[in-house]
């Protein structure tokens, strides 16, 4: 018997997804812990398995409410990506979506010039047909894990398609 040829599939396509909220402290005062987020990503590979693409949460259930950009690499089943949004919400005190800049005005912490986008970093791996994804995420903060006890959780998505679309 031949051994099966092993999956090494480009990551091309337009994938759609779910990311869940992890149960730490933040997220549980929030009442999001748990809660699944559906989203949509479009991506391209190109060289070396760089790639890159667009992504657009639903914002109704608790995702971002602006498309992102996604830039990231593969190599051979795993994946490493950043969702990276122009400008960063956060859970208030009431479970709410409100704009990071409006949250620190709420508590007394004006910020000053531009604050850095949102970023969130993804680690994961195709499933053994080539067709799904699955891993952990990570929120960062102006290049470093955020120092709190929230912003982790995992995710998973299929591809549907292996052309790109529009998000």
């Amino acid at each position: 018997m031949v051994p099966a040829k092993p999956i090494n599939p480009k990551i091309t396509g337009t994938w759609i997804g779910e990311y869940v909220y992890g149960d730490e402290d933040g997220y549980a005062e929030a009442g999001v812990a748990g809660r699944a987020v559906p989203f949509t990503m479009s991506l391209t590979e190109s060289w070396l398995a760089r790639f890159a693409g667009y992504v657009r949460d639903d914002a109704e259930r608790g995702g971002q409410p602006e498309r992102g950009r996604v830039r990231g690499r593969r190599r051979g089943r795993a994946v490493q990506f950043r969702k990276i949004f122009p400008v960063g919400y956060v859970f208030d005190d009431n479970g709410d979506m409100v704009q990071l800049r409006e949250f620190l005005r709420r508590h007394d912490a004006e910020p000053t010039g531009d604050l850095p986008p949102h970023c969130i970093d993804y680690d994961g791996e195709f499933g053994a047909d080539g067709e799904s994804l699955r891993g952990e995420w990570r929120i960062v903060i102006a290049g470093e894990e955020t120092a709190t006890d929230g912003g982790t959780g995992t995710w998973h998505a299929r591809r549907t398609s292996f052309d790109p679309s529009a998000v």
